[in-house]
């Protein structure tokens, strides 16, 4: 009986041993991985006479060729990775991040993170970000941006205190502009095709 004990007290000692090597080797796999990537299909949209665009790598290396419909075309799967996008209209330089978000880089257009939007003109996309303060919580906050001769307007649901909250200008044409909060003046904001995408910070 003894002995009988014995083996078996030897067999859960090495069974608990076992376990504890296979969990510290998957635990060390695991931290040794390598972050997955999102390859992404992307929907983009240009004007509506375009018939064909073509898509190049940051090389200029021609990747894929898509037929336009109704002003809209799909890509094939794309990884992580900057590149132009070219049509009878003109060229936009883009970049998609590891978390398949779409930034604008130069040339015309603009983006709303998701989908990319070719235009005749550079535009670009104001970012503006602050936490909600007592004033602020649970109302709602009006940003505007105006160069004299054009005024772009973006109404916003503020949280409760301390929130953080965001207001997203896509679509703005190049120009310097003031940025105003309920009517007051915050800070002026120029947007080139140099750096098409800002963000702001407010106190």
């Amino acid at each position: 009986m003894k002995d009988s004990a014995r083996r078996i007290c030897c067999a859960f000692l090495l069974l608990g041993l076992a376990l504890a090597m296979s969990v510290g080797v998957i635990g060390a796999m695991a931290s040794g991985e390598e972050a997955a990537y999102v390859w992404v299909r992307l929907l983009l949209h240009t004007d509506p006479e375009v018939d064909e665009l073509r898509l190049f790598s940051s090389d200029g290396l021609p990747m894929q060729t898509l037929q336009v419909q109704n002003g809209v075309a799909l890509t094939q799967l794309l990884p992580p990775g900057e590149y132009y996008a070219v049509t009878e209209r003109g060229c936009t330089e883009f970049s998609l991040d590891e978390a398949a978000a779409v930034h604008i880089l130069g040339g015309c257009g603009w983006s709303d993170g998701e989908q990319l939007f070719l235009t005749a003109e550079a535009m670009g996309t104001v970012r503006v970000e602050r936490q909600v303060t007592a004033t602020l919580a649970d109302t709602w906050a009006e940003y505007t941006l105006t160069d004299g001769a054009k005024t772009l307007r973006r109404t916003v649901r503020c949280g409760s205190k301390g929130e953080a909250l965001e207001c997203v200008f896509s679509a703005v044409p190049c120009g310097v502009y003031r940025l105003e909060e309920n009517g007051v003046f915050c800070c002026t904001v120029t947007v080139t095709d140099d750096d098409p995408e800002l963000s702001v910070a407010l106190p």
